[in-house]
């Protein structure tokens, strides 16, 4: 079998979110924010688009546990959103941490495929589905009949 294995892309992709966790939390603590702005998701997003949603949603995942374990360590206002193990925290935390930076792994994927047969399609492809409604200046399609 000439199967790949994915463990060393997503170890370097890993590691480059804790580089820049770390670094972003040494610029941001200067600031005195109640929140701390993050720019962790960029390489999930990159991820995703090159390796595939699967790869994504594991680093998003990665990213949700990131997110939990500085909030259960590192008490703000709005730790309890993110941390069950924190006052006021409750299992839905676990969900708000965790499954919308899975999203942010497998959605650039979808909306880069979508895009990338939109062009296509622009460029005069049959291979682009049509219940995707593409408005162009020569094919003004309405929206009614684009579903």
């Amino acid at each position: 079998m000439n199967k790949r294995s994915n463990i060393a892309p997503i170890a370097i992709f890993f590691a480059s979110m804790i580089v820049i966790h770390l670094l972003s939390s040494i610029v941001f603590n200067v600031l005195p924010f109640p929140i701390k702005p993050t720019i962790v998701h960029i390489p999930v997003i990159i991820a995703s688009i090159i390796y595939g949603p699967r790869i994504g949603a594991i680093l998003g995942f990665l990213m949700g546990m990131i997110s939990l374990t500085v909030n259960t360590i590192t008490i703000l206002p709005t730790s309890y959103l993110f941390s069950p193990f924190v006052p006021n925290g409750n299992i839905y935390s676990l969900v708000i941490a965790i499954v919308p930076r899975v999203l942010i792994g497998l959605t650039p994927y979808f909306v880069y495929k979508l895009l990338k047969q939109g062009r296509a399609h622009l460029r005069g492809s049959t291979r682009f589905p049509h219940k995707y409604c593409i408005c162009t200046r020569r094919n003004l399609l309405p929206l009614w009949k684009c579903f």
